[in-house]
């Protein structure tokens, strides 16, 4: 807006306790894509962090430079400067000025070996697959006996199946819940308008790259079948799929988005 979708949780009071016996950490959080960055901070923060957000890698360095960061956080693609970039750089800073090493975590939709090489190889530390599970962000930095939320989700309407998938991300917490999708409506119309602006100019090139991060947030909040479209969209292109037969899946595409967004809506409502 993945690997085996797991429950990433971010919560208010009731969503577990953290031990009061570990440090706070100091972390940077870089996603280009909102509702990605506002779920990672809120999920962060319940942990007991101090969580300080950019929104691409150049915004992200000068952030780093400016501060003292206990790790970094980064999706692995952006513009501007992916995550790649950013740990490369940030690398290369400690080298030249003697800087204590920062823990560099890379977070993808790309949930493929050699996409995790790419962030290994760039000076990152670690590569988890989005959605990521909050037990997996506790064992990493440390953290220990974190209660998960959990909420049942039993078989229903496709926009009450979003809705359960979304109150769990939130921790069970009805104010966060709303904001999240407030945040996922209005970056899925504003991609709406977007993917319309491609398919009105016929450039089927740049089809895979908006798929890639349109599955990065399916994925997050559990949208299989908006995932797979975009699989088929991506591995249509790397296949070398003719420019119509990509326009055709990407008219699929939008047709799914849209039916996000009216889920969406219908949950706004409710």
């Amino acid at each position: 807006m993945g690997t085996e979708p797991s429950s990433a949780a971010a919560g208010g009071p009731t969503a577990g306790k953290r031990d009061d016996h570990k440090r706070s950490l100091t972390l940077l959080v870089v996603d280009d894509y909102p509702p990605g960055l506002m779920l990672l901070k809120q999920q962060f923060s319940f942990l007991g962090h101090r969580v300080i957000a950019a929104t691409d890698g150049k915004e992200a360095f000068d952030q780093w430079l400016a501060d003292d960061f206990d790790a970094v956080l980064t999706d692995s693609r952006m513009p501007l400067m992916d995550g790649c970039e950013l740990a490369q750089a940030i690398r290369q800073h400690e080298q030249s000025n003697g800087r204590p090493r920062c823990l560099i975590i890379g977070i993808t939709a790309n949930a493929v070996p050699e996409e995790r090489a790419r962030c290994l190889a760039a000076g990152m530390d670690e590569c988890f697959f989005k959605p990521m599970d909050l037990i997996e962000l506790d064992r990493y930095l440390g953290q220990r006996d974190v209660a998960v939320p959990t909420h049942e989700i039993i078989e229903t309407t496709q926009s009450e199946a979003l809705g359960a998938r979304l109150w769990a991300l939130a921790g069970q917490n009805s104010d966060i819940q709303r904001r999240l999708v407030d945040s996922l409506r209005s970056s899925n119309q504003a991609d709406c308008e977007r993917l319309q602006n491609l398919l009105a100019a016929r450039d089927a090139e740049s089809l895979p790259d908006f798929a890639h991060r349109i599955r990065g947030a399916a994925g997050l909040i559990g949208a299989e079948a908006l995932v797979t479209c975009c699989l088929t969209l991506e591995q249509a292109y790397a296949n070398g799929a003719s420019q119509d037969a990509l326009l055709c899946q990407a008219e699929v595409l939008l047709q799914r988005m849209r039916e996000l967004t009216a889920d969406l809506g219908r949950l706004h409502q409710a």
